[in-house]
């Protein structure tokens, strides 16, 4: 008795748990309300900051000038 106990029961949860597993992976309706949906962009800028760019660029590259002018006391060893 014990031993068709036992058996129905592990059938009994063979036959189950695939169909719960398979309950929970199911797909919302894309028509529900609740379904999240991107945030839509904010306001776009019509002028870049080109300004800050460009004085960036220039305050870089001067520093990259300035430091190839900068004599370097070598020459006795060359």
């Amino acid at each position: 008795m014990k031993k068709q106990f036992l058996g129905a029961t592990v059938l009994a949860a063979a036959l189950i748990a695939p169909a719960t597993m398979a309950h929970a992976q199911t797909q919302p309706n894309p028509n529900d309300l609740t379904q999240l949906r991107p945030p839509s962009p904010g306001k776009q800028d019509s002028e870049a900051p080109i300004a800050l760019s460009m004085l960036t660029a220039l305050v870089i590259v001067g520093l990259v000038v300035t430091a190839n002018l900068i004599a370097s006391n070598r020459s006795h060893q060359d």
